[in-house]
């Protein structure tokens, strides 16, 4: 069998099975960028919840190890709480 065409491009007879959201990146993002972005992107849709049914580890579909691994590795940190019991106790009680 031999497929041709004219323009050097062959069109897709077939309709898409799905509407997929492309994300796409800058021409010159490297792959570290891309790796720490699409990471962040999961933490905070997991409520920066790395293990779990719902943690950001199986919206990646890696084990949770790997993706603590990967943060340590990248540089990634949780975000310190909004709401710490150190600052309440330091603070003391309101008046």
């Amino acid at each position: 069998m031999v497929i041709l065409s004219d323009d050097g491009v062959l069109a897709n007879p077939l309709r898409p099975t799905h509407d997929a959201t492309v994300v796409g990146l800058p021409a010159n993002t490297k792959l570290k960028d891309s790796e720490r972005a699409l990471i962040e992107a999961a933490l905070e849709a997991a409520g920066w919840v790395i293990g779990g049914p719902y943690g950001a580890a199986v919206k990646l579909d890696i084990k949770r190890t790997t993706l603590m691994h990967t943060m340590k590795k990248l540089g990634i940190f949780c975000p310190p709480l909004e709401n710490n019991i150190d600052q309440t106790v330091q603070a003391g009680p309101e008046r």
